[in-house]
């Protein structure tokens, strides 16, 4: 037996919880014969509507997302690039100003 010496509090281990499914055949029996004789009446549950997959459209729409963020992209892209391109130009343009005209850009001249 060793001796266990904790300075912190020790988890509690978790409790495994689980809720069993019953499958009751009767209650399953009565439901299908509910279902043929609705059947045999012409009877139509609302619930009961055959799925059918809109698979053209869901391609088509999806096309046209990927179209609209590919130009979106291709726009930020692009604007990135105009504004790096100013930026550059304007430093250009200082660094070229201050060696035309020495006279503005010198400090020690203010002091």
């Amino acid at each position: 037996m060793a001796l266990k010496i904790t300075f912190f509090k020790t988890p509690k281990p978790k409790q495994f919880f689980y809720i069993p499914r019953v499958w009751n055949p009767e209650k399953e029996d009565r439901e299908n014969r509910i279902r043929a004789i609705e059947k045999e009446m012409g009877i139509k549950r609302p619930d009961e509507t055959p799925y059918r997959p809109d698979i053209r459209g869901r391609f088509s729409e999806m096309y046209e997302r990927d179209k609209k963020m590919k130009k979106n992209l291709y726009g930020d892209r692009l604007r990135m690039i105009i504004i790096l391109g100013t930026i550059m130009l304007i430093f250009i343009a200082m660094f070229f100003f201050a060696k035309m005209f020495p006279m503005l850009f010198s400090w020690q001249d203010a002091v």
